[in-house]
């Protein structure tokens, strides 16, 4: 969520908006419209952290991430518009790169009783929460023969729901 609170932004004593005030729930889908001039791109930048009003506050939530996309851009010759574009959402595909490494090494460990391999498994399902809220897509299988999680459910239980091939989830992750 990010709330806009009286908002203002003035260059040399002129307002460019005065108490400007809105909330952007999540899943909320927004447009500003507006005459050139009239500081679409001002609000934008002031909501994305880039430049600061002149008075107001913006509150934005814990965790929460904004990628903002200038008008004019300086594009490196290297990249399509596409890839350029992508480089907004860099920090999902860094953290998607992590959850992919922490998958691997759960797939390598046998350790599953350790207080580290549960450090592990928590800390990937925080992980790949946050991720599929900031929109990552890829879904993690953890292939694990099922009586690998008998000290989460009944082996006997899980053995029939594995055999039977329903899908099921255990920490948040698609497990069949």
């Amino acid at each position: 969520m990010i709330s806009i609170d009286k908002l203002g932004v003035e260059f040399s004593a002129t307002p460019l908006f005065l108490d400007a005030s809105f909330v952007v729930n999540p899943k909320d889908r927004i447009a500003l419209v507006g005459k050139n001039g009239a500081g679409k791109s001002t609000m934008l930048k002031i909501i994305a952290g880039m430049q600061e009003p002149t008075y107001g506050q913006v509150a934005r939530q814990k965790d929460i991430t904004i990628g903002y996309l200038p008008q004019v851009m300086i594009l490196a010759d290297s990249r399509t518009v596409r890839e350029e574009a992508e480089t907004a959402f860099a920090h999902i595909c860094e953290m998607q790169e992590r959850l992919e490494k922490m998958n691997e090494e759960i797939a390598r460990r046998t350790d599953y009783e350790s207080e580290s391999y549960m450090a592990l498994i928590e800390k990937f399902t925080h992980e790949n929460d946050r991720f599929s809220m900031m929109g990552g897509t890829s879904e993690f299988v953890l292939t694990r023969p099922y009586m690998e999680f008998n000290t989460f459910v009944d082996p006997e239980a899980t053995k029939i729901v594995f055999e039977s091939g329903i899908p099921i989830t255990m920490y948040g992750y698609d497990v069949t």
